[in-house]
């Protein structure tokens, strides 16, 4: 099956559920039932979009903050690994918002990798291939 022009270089949960062929669209119209289930490890932070993957319990950041690109100085299709320093996390202090505080709340973990809770924590690694 190839990946429509849609969908590639994208992060699957922002990709359009419009365009692309019957069954990509159908795949992608079960991000809601799989997110429940889907338990992200961000390792580095070097796989994971920072606004746009829903690797925090709030969801994709964009949502909840959706000035947070131009408040904390980065932009809108930066990886996580800039928020990670040796291993810690790093977020500037943006006072009213609590973004920092909510977000240190998850701690990196060292591999990166996405689990999904109804296989024996079965690791999706073709989901960051989309």
């Amino acid at each position: 099956m190839d990946i429509p022009r849609s969908v590639e270089g994208r992060t699957v949960w922002t990709a359009s559920l419009t365009s692309g062929s019957w069954s990509w669209r159908k795949m992608l119209r079960l991000r809601a039932v799989l997110l429940p289930h889907i338990t992200f490890r961000i390792g580095d932070g070097t796989k994971f979009s920072l606004w746009h993957d829903p690797w925090h319990q709030l969801g994709p950041l964009i949502s909840r903050y959706p000035l947070g690109p131009n408040v904390t100085g980065t932009h809108s299709a930066d990886r996580l690994q800039r928020m990670i320093v040796d291993g810690s996390w790093r977020w500037p202090a943006i006072p009213g918002m609590g973004m920092g505080r909510s977000l240190t709340t998850c701690p990196p973990y060292m591999a990166a990798r996405i689990l999904f809770s109804g296989m024996g924590q079965r690791t999706l690694n073709q989901w960051g291939r989309i």
